[in-house]
Formats: structure tokens, sequence, C-alpha cells
């Protein structure tokens, strides 16, 4: 499944590139207080909204593959095959380290993103020609852009940790990463996952049978048009997030020279 193959490849580029540089007492903040570090922390948000609305994109188009190969490509065998080819998200995620050598994260994170919105046309092209070729290069392309749409705001939460320490002086580590992370994911997915549902209910989605006009209509929205819709509201925040990226430079040299003057002062 792809959320193994995520979760594996995101656990090797965190160890790989891991690196200790600071050593301190650590002091575990009221939870009250840490929803401090989360007003007026701008990239944050930003990653909180983008990631809430990539998983919604992300699970209604996987979880109507079945659907598409079954009642409107008439060859529900394709499923496995396009369920399989998940894998090929290794190669953007993977890229990632090398990416970001020469591009922003913010940009990789929106052509990601973008690429997602456009592999969706790609995907209705192919419907529209009835072509299985075009189909699944719309298919993989969105498994490839999506990898690195997926990847990088995991690695971004820690950039908008040091963000709201800088901002409010309070370090929330654990809260941030669990809303901004675990919150979106579980969210994202509940209603990546529900929508598709009412779509089909409200279509006339009728299971084992002989699919209606409308109901071919509701699989195809489900499957096309509403992982489009929240790819592209996923995108948007994002293009407001190099502001902040630039800024992260002169954050960490200021949170250096706090922690700096702690140091100097408990000595």
């Amino acid at each position: 499944p792809i959320f193994a193959i995520v979760s594996v490849a995101l656990f090797l580029l965190a160890f790989r590139n891991l690196r200790e540089t600071i050593v301190e007492e650590k002091k575990t903040a009221p939870v009250l207080e840490g929803f401090s570090a989360i007003k007026g922390n701008w990239p944050w948000i930003i990653i909180f909204s983008s990631s809430l609305c990539f998983w919604v994109a992300f699970i209604s188009r996987i979880s109507m593959v079945p659907y598409f190969f079954d009642y409107i490509w008439k060859n529900k065998q394709l499923t496995a095959l396009a369920n399989s080819l998940d894998i090929v998200a290794l190669v953007s995620i993977l890229a990632l380290p090398w990416l970001c050598r020469f591009l922003s994260k913010s940009a990789i994170w929106a052509w990601g993103l973008g690429g997602a919105v456009a592999s969706q046309f790609l995907l209705y092209a192919g419907v529209a020609t009835h072509s299985t070729p075009l189909v699944f290069a719309g298919w993989i392309a969105g498994i490839i852009t999506s990898g690195a749409a997926m990847a990088l705001p995991f690695s971004l939460l820690s950039d908008s940790v040091d963000f709201g320490e800088w901002k409010s002086g309070v370090r929330a580590a654990g809260l941030l990463t669990a809303i901004g992370a675990a919150f979106c994911l579980k969210a994202g997915s509940g209603l990546g996952g529900a929508l598709p549902a009412w779509i089909l209910g409200a279509t006339g989605y009728v299971a084992n049978a002989e699919q209606s006009a409308g109901a071919l209509r509701g699989i195809e929205i489900g499957f096309i048009w509403l992982p489009a819709l929240f790819y592209f509201l996923a995108l948007i925040p994002v293009l407001f997030y190099r502001k902040y990226e630039r800024m992260e430079p002169q954050i960490h040299a200021d949170l250096e020279a706090r922690r700096s003057r702690v140091l100097v002062f408990h000595s």
C-alpha cells in the first residue's frame, strides 16, 4: 500500500538527514501555552490548510479507482494494476533531497500540487478519448507528483515549529506536529472517503448493477474532478509559503542567539 511505502521512505530520509545540533534540558510546556505557537504562525497555517486539502484529494482519488475501472472502463482487472503502480511515488520522494539542492522547497511543493492537478486533466483526456494508455499516463503522473506534495509538508513542519518559537517564545513541536500532520491525515482521509460516497449516493449509484448515466457521472466526479478541486485548493496557500521560507536563515540565527544567551545565563 502507498502509506507503507511512503512511511518507509520518509523514515529513511529523516534518519539519513538527521543532525543533532543542540543539547539542552527539555521543559514541557502546558498544552494551552502551546497554542500560542499557532497564533500568527503562518507557515504552520499554510502547511495545515494545504495538507488537509491534499489528503481529501489523495484519498478520494484512490478510493474511487475500483468504481472507475469497473463501471466506466468496464475492466475491473485494471484496478489491481493501478493500485500496484503506487510504488512509483518513491521516484519523487527519494529525489527530494537532490531536487532541494536546485529548487526551493516551496517551489517543489507547488510544482507537485500543480502537477497533481494537471494529472487529473490528463485522466479526463484519457476518458474523453477512450485511451487506456492516456488514463494510465494521468494516473502515474498523479502518483509521482502527489508523492512530492505528500512528503514535503512533513519536512517543513520543523520549520513551522521554529517560526512559532521565534514569534511566541514557545516551542510546541508536539502540538504543531500532531495537528499539522496526524490530524490532517486522519481528517482529510475521513473526508476523502466520505465525499465520494456522498456523491455516489446523490447520483443514484447502485452496487453490483448497471449504472445510470447520473451514477456514471458521479463516479467521474469523484475520481477526476473532486481530487482536482482539492489539489487546487491545496496549491493556493502554498503559493504564499516562499515569503516565510526566505525568513528561515534569520529565524535560525535569532533562535541560536537566544539559546546561547540562555545557556550563558544558566552557566
